[in-house]
């Protein structure tokens, strides 16, 4: 039996079954959070993410003085 029914990733809601607690949804997320994406030239979206600050970090800020 699947415990996730539906996932609606527009809304960001999920329909399970009676009994599923939010630590088993975070698990789930954590585990889909940690696959890399192809999108993202097979970085997970947390290493895209901190790849990305670095780079702003690096090359800094336009100021407006």
């Amino acid at each position: 039996m699947n415990a996730m029914l539906r996932v609606d990733t527009v809304d960001q809601v999920a329909v399970v079954q009676p009994g599923v607690v939010t630590d088993d949804l975070d698990s789930v997320a954590a585990a889909l959070n940690a696959r890399p994406r192809k999108t993202l030239r097979r970085k997970t979206p947390a290493e895209a993410l901190n790849d990305h600050l670095l780079s702003i970090h690096q090359t800094g800020v336009a100021t407006t003085s």
